[in-house]
């Protein structure tokens, strides 16, 4: 609605108009460059909201395995407290009947004070564990959190097979490949440009009415571009008295002749940009594929480590026993005995750290693959 003042005189002119602009290429079933720039920097974005998860979601699980592995060290410290108590209770009570030396009592005492100080850190540890988890999930730091203790998959898998889905399915391939076809499309319009602008309009008149259609690859500055298939109606109150009772048609032509090599100079920037990104390209591919064999070996020198670790504990736990039963025969002294209950825990320690590490290390590995994805997670 628009008030006009004509001899003196104001009226009020109310209007209704509607503008419509198909690019042709649609009309074949085919996207057009500008839809395609579009939609390329909406799949850019969910790639990297998508990346930005995978991360997120590895973070978590590292926070994660982390508290559980700081509860199996609490729980492997105060059992060795408890065992190192009762060495140092039964060297108490040996003494008093004259059993033992001074080497053996100091030696069951050191090792109690270390036992000790080692399940304060074991509590100090598993604590920031838990902070850690709760902060990053947003929990309360007194939120209660039942974890379930994952068991490693120690799946077989083949390189080639996994190197060949992380170039298909990790987003920041898939976002890299999007920018370059995304420069490509923005160096077709560049090109489009350089040529000659048309415009071709039929419009029809009455009293209160007026449409056109038309087509033309001109933008609204007057340069080239693609082609596109433009409408427009216009209703108004006011009649349109000098109206043609003709039906008109337009042809208007564009060219433009000199513009400061402007044009040339788009060409040639979008022209390096599709050749960085291609560069850029063929590095990512080479990295990835160095990233899945980095990850691939070391899950299968986890898995090795794993089992070396199992033998070790479970030799290490028959030696204590067989350790403690020589010294109650007297075939061996105290200090076998406090050795082994050291070499015991280490090994206990170990063997938890290993678990963790192998878990972490599958883990790793889905994630070089692009396969981090909560769905993965969730039964």
């Amino acid at each position: 609605m628009e008030t006009v003042a004509t001899s003196g005189k104001t009226e009020t002119v109310i209007g209704l108009e509607a503008n419509r602009s198909v690019p042709l290429a649609k009309l074949w079933g085919v996207q057009s460059l500008n839809d395609q720039i579009t939609e390329s920097n909406r799949t850019i974005a969910l790639l990297t909201a998508d990346e930005q998860e995978q991360l997120l979601i590895y973070n978590i699980i590292k926070m994660y395995q982390a508290e559980i592995l700081t509860e199996s060290a609490l729980k492997i410290a105060e059992n060795n407290y408890q065992r190192s108590k009762r060495s140092y209770d039964e060297i108490l009570t040996r003494s008093k009947l004259g059993l033992t030396t001074v080497t053996d009592e100091t030696g069951a005492e050191a090792q109690l004070a270390s036992a000790s100080s080692t399940l304060n850190r074991a509590r100090y540890q598993y604590r920031n564990a838990q902070l850690k988890l709760r902060q990053t999930l947003g929990l309360d730091p007194s939120e209660s959190l039942k974890l379930m203790v994952p068991q490693p998959v120690l799946a077989v898998y083949e390189l080639q097979h996994l190197t060949e889905e992380a170039l298909r399915e990790r987003p920041d391939m898939k976002q890299a490949r999007e920018e370059l076809q995304q420069a490509r499309n923005l160096l077709e319009l560049a090109r489009l440009a350089q040529r000659i602008g048309l415009s071709l309009d039929w419009t029809f008149e009455r009293e209160h009415f007026e449409s056109s259609i038309g087509i033309s690859n001109l933008d609204r500055s007057g340069a080239a571009e693609e082609w596109y298939l433009n409408g427009n109606a216009e209703l108004k109150s006011e009649k349109n008295r000098n109206y043609s009772k003709d039906r008109t048609l337009t042809l208007k032509l564009s060219l433009n002749l000199w513009d400061g090599e402007v044009r040339k100079q788009r060409i040639r920037e979008a022209e390096a940009e599709v050749e960085r990104l291609e560069q850029a390209l063929k590095k990512l591919e080479k990295d990835i594929i160095l990233e899945v064999e980095s990850a691939y070996y070391e899950y299968l020198n986890q898995q090795d480590q794993l089992r070396s670790s199992e033998l070790q504990l479970k030799h290490n736990q028959i030696y204590l026993e067989a350790t403690e039963a020589k010294f109650r025969a007297g075939l061996v002294p105290f200090k076998d005995v406090l050795d082994a209950q050291v070499v015991l825990n280490q090994s206990e320690n170990d063997y938890q750290q290993t678990l963790h590490d192998v878990y972490l290390a599958e883990i790793s590995l889905q994630k070089v693959c692009g396969r981090l994805r909560l769905a993965n997670f969730v039964e």
